[in-house]
């Protein structure tokens, strides 16, 4: 992210509170989302600078955290979660359907099943599907039209050549670039794409 723009990044560390039973990581997201809110309201009073300027970056469930982190503390610029999914912002990325990702094999172990059980020695080869959201972010940094997302009801339908060409607004890109695109509303949006399955050449 610097190597793109003069900013200052912060990293959360709430390992002691997420590497629980999912259950009790869960409920922690509420402290730690007070916790962002409560230093984005510091940066604001000792050192006057506005929360249009901060951007919340949450992975899983660190994307509620963040979430939580915004209805604290209003008038955050902008709140990116990446591993959702469901339906949750303005702008939402299904690459791939959302599903299955390009290089994760279709197996037992790459379906997270039991709740409580999510945490115990999950590795990358385990979730891979669920951790490639964080590095089709990464990605998308150096690689601003990587990832154009074009707009359709599902996947089912985006395979079927619905989206193609994109609107007047253009085609919103994922990830670090999302907030260039000129089309958001006030409503929910979806949007679809397909990606490569190396890593630096997902896009």
């Amino acid at each position: 992210m610097l190597q793109v723009e003069d900013v200052n990044c912060i990293c959360v560390d709430w390992v002691g509170g997420s590497r629980t039973l999912y259950s009790i990581a869960a409920n922690n997201i509420r402290v730690v989302g007070a916790e962002v809110a409560y230093f984005v309201d510091i940066l604001q009073k000792n050192f006057g600078y506005s929360p249009a300027n901060v951007h919340v970056i949450g992975h899983s469930l660190g994307s509620h955290a963040a979430g939580e982190a915004g209805k604290r503390k209003r008038g955050i610029g902008r709140i990116t979660g990446l591993g959702m999914s469901q339906v949750a912002g303005h702008l939402d990325f299904f690459p791939n359907g959302g599903e299955q990702m390009p290089g994760c094999s279709k197996n037992a172990l790459s379906q997270i099943v039991d709740l409580d059980g999510i945490w115990q020695g999950t590795r990358d080869f385990v979730a891979c599907n669920h951790l490639r959201s964080y590095k089709y972010y990464t990605e998308s940094i150096l690689k601003r039209d990587g990832f154009a997302g074009y707009s359709a009801s599902t996947y089912s339908t985006f395979s079927s050549g619905t989206g193609f060409p994109c609107s007047s607004s253009g085609c919103p890109l994922m990830g670090h670039y999302a907030d260039s695109y000129s089309g958001v509303t006030s409503s929910s949006q979806k949007f679809y794409f397909n990606t490569g399955d190396q890593i630096n050449s997902f896009a």
